[in-house]
């Protein structure tokens, strides 16, 4: 019985990509996570309830961005390359570019939920956004 309703696995992640991306002047790219540092939620788990003891309705999770991108001002691509990463702990992180274009993954990090989890479905969305500065 110890394992029951945990979730499956110790980790997961999942990875979206696209081969063409970018801006063709200085730019700020950012990852936001709607739900904030609460992850993944349940939206359901407040009309079941659940003792928060044991059980939670949310699974933080992180995010990492790649592409290839140097610094504004510079020519050429920065050693990082064009990296960050929106940890468990953050809801939004960015990182300001020059002019680029490459391919874009981002990749989605879930540890194991710390408890049991609500029955239902988990979600959240993700929001890409490149803007000029």
């Amino acid at each position: 019985m110890d394992n029951a309703f945990e979730m499956v696995g110790a980790n997961s992640n999942g990875n979206s990509s696209t081969n063409a991306a970018g801006c063709n002047t200085s730019n700020r790219l950012t990852l936001t996570k709607t739900n904030g540092t609460q992850g993944l939620l349940n939206a359901d788990a407040a009309a079941a309830g659940w003792d928060p003891n044991v059980f939670q309705a949310n699974i933080p999770y992180s995010l990492g961005a790649v592409y290839t991108a140097g610094s504004p001002g510079q020519e050429g691509v920065s050693a990082s390359g064009g990296k960050f990463t929106v940890s468990t702990t953050e809801a939004s992180d960015s990182r300001e570019n020059n002019a680029w274009r490459s391919g874009l993954g981002i990749r989605v990090d879930i540890p194991a939920a710390a408890k049991a989890l609500v029955a239902g479905t988990y979600t959240d969305t993700v929001t890409v956004l490149i803007e000029v500065i």
